[in-house]
């Protein structure tokens, strides 16, 4: 769903991406980028597992999905042929300022 969501506030926080979830918010429990190359971003998460995102309430650096090793440091650059990466530039989430 790309719009708003019934019940719900522009600007509500989740303590857990299942609340997410059950709100219809971010349909994917692990994914931080739910949506595909074709259709776009939906949304995304950002959940501290990255150490290069940033939340700043108005404004997100979102690392995107993949590259990391398993101590969570970025050790490549992210690929579009990855379907969540491909989703952020088919169809910026409504911020519009999407940056790899």
């Amino acid at each position: 769903m790309i719009g708003n969501v019934p019940n719900v506030e522009a600007g509500q926080e989740f303590s857990t991406r299942r609340q997410a979830h059950e709100a219809g918010v971010h349909r994917p429990l692990q994914a931080g980028i739910c949506g595909t190359k074709k259709s776009g971003a939906e949304s995304i998460v950002v959940s501290g597992g990255y150490k290069d995102d940033e939340d700043y309430g108005d404004v997100i650096v979102y690392t995107g999905h993949g590259g990391q090793d398993g101590a969570g440091n970025q050790v490549s650059d992210q690929i579009l042929d990855d379907s969540g990466n491909a989703a952020l530039v088919t169809r910026p989430c409504p911020a519009d300022h999407v940056t790899f």
